[in-house]
């Protein structure tokens, strides 16, 4: 009798551990996500006003700076030049793909109302 319940009380112990584990696994997924959304959208921002602030310098071998550092951070992120932040160097990439398409999307919606 006494194995028995000695037995259920490890496997009540095992259970809350593993419930503990997985919460906190998805407790830093959340965090992580985001992060992630949080540096896109602060990348985008600052990539943005660099190419308004300074157009003169807002482009690298003819690109836009902003799809030369998106494609880059991408290219980082899919390498894994940045070992176990990879991902964060992507967010920043994934920032400035979004600030090149919005700047793109608005620049046609000006042409188009013009046109």
């Amino acid at each position: 009798m006494a194995t028995n319940s000695l037995a259920r009380a490890q496997d009540k112990i095992r259970s809350m551990r593993d419930s503990f584990n997985r919460k906190r696994h998805a407790e830093k997924n959340s965090v992580r996500s985001v992060t992630h959304k949080a540096i896109a959208g602060g990348s985008a921002f600052a990539l943005a006003y660099y190419q308004h602030r300074f157009p003169e310098r807002a482009e690298i071998m003819g690109a836009p700076v902003s799809l030369v550092v998106g494609g880059v951070g991408l290219l980082a992120e899919l390498m894994g030049w940045g070992g176990g932040e990879s991902d964060m160097i992507g967010a920043i990439g994934g920032g400035g793909l979004d600030c090149y398409a919005a700047l793109k999307g608005a620049e046609m919606g000006d042409a188009a109302k013009t046109a």
